[in-house]
């Protein structure tokens, strides 16, 4: 059996908009297809080291969907494990834009607390590519109406890529339900 690995974006958690209706489409339509969301922390050493780890258990092919910062860590996966991923507006450099979390922080669906510190923008810094290997192991989706990240950064980093732009939107992806099948024939091309 496959594994579908969504990786959810920074401060968000498994119950995310994005990560509901993945699980929910999946059960519906893939149901053969092992859907594993977990929280990932936002301490990119901690979520990498947690990530690797299930990889490396699993006996099943594992591809990954990433949204956001779950794109940017989902880069270093597959990159690192030559697996297949859709990322949906992908972080391409995360360390540029973190230092507005510098200090304490409460998770937006949890409501855990955590302390963000230079140390973890560092971390971030440490697993950023300068460019990517495994050009046709990615699909990328994305909006230019992202007001958080700008596409047009995803476009250049991920340029020899499998790329979808849409018109408008917003960093959510609004359009993402209706790529969903897209994303199934991309990530299990045999079912």
């Amino acid at each position: 059996m496959a594994t579908l690995l969504y990786l959810h974006g920074f401060n968000s958690g498994p119950g995310s908009t994005k990560a509901t209706q993945t699980g929910n489409w999946f059960k519906q339509n893939a149901p053969h297809i092992n859907f594993v969301c977990p929280k990932i922390s936002p301490f990119a050493k901690e979520a990498c080291i947690a990530l690797e780890r299930l990889i490396c258990e699993s006996h099943d092919p594992i591809s990954v969907i990433g949204s956001s910062m779950g794109g940017f860590i989902g880069t270093h996966l597959i990159e690192r494990y030559c697996i297949k991923g859709a990322l949906v507006n992908p972080a391409v450099n995360p360390a540029l834009g973190l230092s507005g979390y510098l200090g304490e922080n409460r998770n937006y669906l949890s409501n855990d607390e955590w302390v963000f510190k230079r140390s973890h923008i560092d971390e971030y810094r440490e697993i950023t590519y300068q460019s990517i290997k495994q050009h046709q192991n990615y699909l990328i989706l994305l909006e230019t109406g992202d007001e958080i990240l700008n596409y047009k950064h995803a476009v250049q980093f991920y340029d020899k890529a499998s790329i979808i732009i849409e018109e408008g939107g917003d960093h959510r992806f609004v359009s993402y339900s209706k790529y969903l099948p897209t994303i199934y024939d991309f990530l299990f091309p045999n079912g």
